[in-house]
């Protein structure tokens, strides 16, 4: 259900129903100068429901004019996605007068889903076809979507449909009668579990490119749309790439296609996500398109990626199909004039910003102290933080957490927030039925490597939605934000980390400016707690009879709940009692605690008094409670050594995020880059990182599959090493 905001969301330019339900974009073509966009729409609520299309008209792909519901339910059921073309030759047989036909082919959505066409002579009134369905179905269970293109290499229209994991294609030289001729289905695991949606293929610059959908996965990713280059034979797609890549990296683009009809080829998406998008506080309408964009392919050298080979790779680039005369409210924030602050005055806003490097971006800012946030973060990742900016946002809201998130190496997966309860009180798990959720999504992965000149950022925010452009649109986030009084300053903000990316390891530049805040994690970094816990895992498994691995340990320790409970089943059957023995070996290290010292890693008290002496801040930074640190560092008598404790609790989302880090150095008044952090496992690196603050590794018993740890130039086997290193380059 869409809920009335504190004020108007209405974005000015993006396309938006006058009232009610609006999702996929559908039945888009060209003619005479107009851009006709249908969509799925329900005329009856703010939240989904029985499909029909709404139908738009614009002439410069800003503004918008509202026409009557183009196609309503019938005997065949909803109408669901599907796309148009003008038959100029009339092909069809169902054009009259020298009128050529335009003709929809939709999904009719009922006890199965079978593809239906309609056809109108105006371009606004349609009529079904007496003889629909015409590509019937009582088989599959997903099978709708269907996008037309014309078959260059079999002289006819084709259709390609999503067919559950895949994609089918059909042929037809009356687009009445329809056989299918191939289909495509992509090897992989980056779309396991998903239903493909909204399919779209057509012809780029030399090549084919295929669009697909993916719907919300749970614990996987929100709704999002990729794209494969390839050829196309005229019965079968065959993709140039291993994996496809994302076309917009936000969390708010989805089931997007192109336009029929025009030399252009132009895109336009829906600007939300099945996670939260019956939930928006938007009143009156629910759903709002993306910018129109226009595409492009660009084919270009890439560093190495997991999956990857080194070589030439095929980027989309996109660029919104924007006449800046036609919107007049358009402010122009540009700030090459070296202003660190603007004024805002309007609600619709462009920002051009060129050679934004590692650890600078700007602020969106209101009287309330709202912000919305857009920068690179310290791997050179283009990245929007919206939490204060979501509905309900306050400063002592509850601390958030999301899960990890690589913007290098991990495949394009992204963290789902937040566990808390919303504001109608719903539990967590009931969130997760509903999808109810609204990730805020603070770094996402680009696959473009930093330049030394910076990244350049075309920004454009309307109301309610913003898109970031960069590099020329080859790499677009598209994200909805809800500030409860608009914006009115514009800041900037930045910093030149000591730390950048070189090929794939990364190195702290050579400088006479010592270190004047070190950030210790606490877990595997200075107390063996991983051995020791495994130790007392062990004992207290062998006497209740089961005799535990370390191979068992290593696989289990650190997994997610569900990957921890199948693998102990795998290996030691359905019986085994994991909780029990857990609890039993916490039990005695809280004993351990409280009667002796707790064994800390080598080197650490050396370290601590060489930081002492020399005046150098030391801080600990741990997701664990303050309790449990204090505990800690009391039974190793080290507590007196730590200018500040900072936990998961005291910062709006713990590790691996970045504020962590970032909040140590503000409490001790360090900048960031003269900070370093210690740390021991992959998701404390990456956190290290994204806060633009150099690290050292130091690994604890557990080596990450995916071996973060060698990605460093800075590793070290015990914090002997760490002192040893450091002095040699003069940063102690």
């Amino acid at each position: 259900m869409s809920t009335k905001g504190k004020r108007d969301f209405r974005p000015e330019y993006h396309m938006t129903p006058k009232q009610m339900w609006m999702n996929d974009p559908n039945g888009m073509f060209y003619r005479d100068g107009e851009w006709h966009l249908c969509y799925q729409y329900y005329p009856e609520a703010t939240h989904w429901g029985p499909m029909h299309w709404g139908h738009a008209v614009s002439r410069d792909l800003v503004n918008w004019e509202q026409f009557p519901i183009a196609l309503k339910p019938d005997e065949c059921g909803m109408i669901f996605s599907g796309s148009a073309v003008v038959d100029t030759e009339n092909r069809s047989g169902l054009g009259e007068e020298g009128k050529a036909p335009v003709i929809a082919m939709y999904t009719s959505h009922g006890e199965w889903e079978q593809q239906s066409i309609a056809y109108s002579l105006d371009g606004i009134q349609f009529e079904a076809y007496a003889g629909n369905p015409v590509i019937p179905n009582q088989e599959k269970r997903d099978f709708r979507d269907p996008k037309l293109f014309w078959n260059e290499a079999k002289g006819c229209f084709g259709v390609v449909l999503a067919a559950g994991d895949h994609v089918e294609f059909y042929a037809s030289r009356n687009l009445r009668d329809w056989e299918k001729t191939g289909g495509f289905i992509a090897a992989g695991e980056w779309c396991q579990d998903a239903v493909w949606e909204c399919p779209d293929l057509f012809p780029l610059d030399g090549k084919w490119v295929l669009l697909v959908s993916t719907g919300a996965i749970p614990g996987k990713k929100g709704s999002c749309t990729w794209y494969f280059v390839g050829e196309f034979d005229g019965e079968r797609f065959i993709t140039e790439m291993e994996e496809p890549k994302r076309l917009d990296f936000g969390y708010d683009d989805y089931a997007g296609v192109t336009w029929s009809g025009s030399q252009e080829r132009v895109f336009i998406g829906w600007a939300s996500n099945w996670l939260y998008a019956d939930k928006l506080p938007t009143g009156e309408f629910c759903g709002q398109m993306t910018f129109a964009r226009r595409l492009c392919l660009r084919q270009e050298k890439n560093s190495r990626s997991p999956g990857q080979q080194e070589g030439k790779q095929w980027t989309l680039q996109q660029q919104p199909c924007i006449a800046k005369k036609a919107m007049p409210h358009l402010q122009e924030l540009g700030l090459k004039d070296g202003k660190q602050v603007k004024a805002i005055t309007s609600e619709v806003f462009h920002i051009s910003l060129a050679g934004v490097r590692a650890g600078e971006g700007v602020w969106l800012k209101n009287a309330l102290g709202q912000v919305l946030e857009i920068g690179v973060n310290g791997q050179g990742c283009v990245y929007v933080d919206r939490r204060r900016v979501l509905p309900g946002w306050r400063e002592s809201s509850a601390a958030l957490k999301t899960e990890p998130f690589d913007p290098i190496f991990a495949s394009e997966a992204f963290g789902m927030a937040a566990e808390q309860q919303n504001q109608s009180g719903e539990s967590e798990k009931e969130q997760d039925k509903q999808g109810g959720k609204i990730p805020e999504m603070l770094q996402e992965r680009t696959g473009e490597t930093l330049q030394e000149a910076g990244r350049d950022l075309e920004i454009y925010w309307d109301h309610s939605v913003l898109e970031v452009y960069a590099d020329g649109g080859s790499t677009v986030l598209t994200m909805l934000a809800y500030p409860d009084e608009p914006f009115s300053e514009l800041s900037y903000r930045g910093r030149t980390p000591k730390q950048l990316p070189t090929g794939e390891a990364l190195a702290i530049e050579e400088t006479e400016n010592r270190v004047k805040l070190v950030i210790f994690d606490m877990d595997g970094l200075m107390f063996d707690t991983e051995n020791l816990f495994f130790r007392y895992y062990q004992e207290e498994a062998g006497k209740l009879g089961y005799e535990l691995t370390r191979d068992f340990y290593l696989k289990t320790v650190g997994a997610n709940a569900a990957s921890v409970k199948r693998i102990t089943r795998e290996l030691l059957g359905e019986d085994f009692p994991r909780e029990e023995a857990s609890r039993r070996a916490h039990g005695r290290i809280g004993e351990l605690l409280q009667t002796q010292q707790i064994p800390v890693k080598k080197g650490l008290y050396r370290l601590l008094e060489y930081l002492k002496k020399q005046g150098i801040l030391c801080a600990v930074a741990s997701s664990s409670a303050e309790e449990t640190i204090r505990k800690y560092l009391k039974s190793a008598g080290i507590e007196g050594f730590f200018a500040c404790l900072v936990n998961g609790n005291e910062v709006e989302r713990s590790k691996p995020e970045p504020d962590i880090f970032l909040k140590a150095c503000e409490f001790c008044g360090v900048k960031p880059e003269e900070a370093l952090v210690l740390e021991d496992s992959q998701n404390g690196i990456l956190a290290g990182w994204r806060a633009g603050i150099p690290v050292v590794c130091v690994p604890d018993m557990k080596v990450p599959e995916s071996d973060y740890a060698a990605k460093t130039s800075l590793i070290c086997q015990d914090l002997d090493e760490v002192l040893s290193l450091c002095q040699e380059r003069g940063y102690l």
